[in-house]
């Protein structure tokens, strides 16, 4: 596939991605066609002293050197500079993905939590993308966003996890209360796709994702009656609105006027 189609694909890929919601690690947040936000949690540290000592076995995250592609949205714009100077350890960490068209490949960049990933030694260095073995691979295959994702929470979580992907407690339970129940339809649908598409992709987290894909099609299938129901109301109040307006159609196709 030719370069321009493939990050348009790419670009695709994140844009659906970023609409999805739920997980139990991560969160999205969609910034024009080109842009995907992602927070990472690191969670409750399980010792004393775990925040300023990252385990060895997490996967460190470190800028690239030399690096000369600066995102579209610099660091400067995010944050107020007392915030990126700050001694206080961070919350979360939050990542730019960027498909910018005009690199030919796919990028990341630290928005927030450089402190967290213990890896930048200067804010010189805080616009640098990160070397990350996903992007790495980009000029001989397919790379998708999940992969990327996967890779940064694996990072950044305290005690990484074996899915990545795992949703919240509660969230396939939850779309049964939301209103409306088309937008629990559209939103567990599209979670749906994405846990069977990658429970199909043969990865490392196929067979961690299959409880929560079938929690949420057992979720999406419970929408069904009652939408289909409200569907039909809808159309029979539609129905009555229109013959009480004292619009009837004429019979015969004649005038009604003798």
């Amino acid at each position: 596939m030719p370069k321009n189609k493939r990050m348009d694909a790419f670009s695709r890929d994140a844009f659906k991605f970023g609409a999805l919601s739920g997980f139990r690690h991560f969160r999205t947040d969609l910034r024009g066609r080109e842009e995907l936000l992602v927070t990472v949690w690191p969670g409750e540290p399980s010792a004393a002293g775990e925040a300023s000592s990252p385990p060895s076995r997490r996967p460190a995250l470190r800028p690239m050197d030399d690096a000369t592609v600066p995102p579209a949205s610099p660091c400067s714009r995010e944050r107020p500079a007392q915030v990126w100077a700050s001694n206080e350890p961070p919350p979360h960490a939050t990542f730019l993905v960027g498909g910018y068209a005009h690199y030919n490949c796919p990028y990341v960049w630290v928005r927030e939590g450089h402190g967290l990933l213990g890896s930048f030694a200067s804010e010189a260095s805080f616009d640098a993308p990160l070397q990350l073995q996903s992007v790495a691979a980009w000029p001989s295959r397919t790379v998708y966003v999940w992969e990327i994702v996967a890779e940064l929470v694996q990072a950044v979580v305290r005690a990484p996890p074996s899915n990545p992907f795992e949703l919240a407690p509660g969230v396939a339970a939850a779309f049964a209360s939301q209103r409306p129940a088309s937008d629990a339809m559209l939103a567990s649908a599209a979670l749906a796709h994405f846990l069977r598409e990658l429970y199909l992709s043969r990865s490392q987290f196929s067979r961690a994702v299959e409880g929560d894909y079938l929690d949420v099609v057992e979720a999406h299938v419970r929408l069904l009656p009652p939408l289909a129901a409200s569907l039909n109301d809808d159309r029979r109040s539609a129905s009555f609105g229109g013959s009480v307006s004292g619009e009837s159609p004429a019979r015969g196709g004649g005038s009604m006027i003798s």
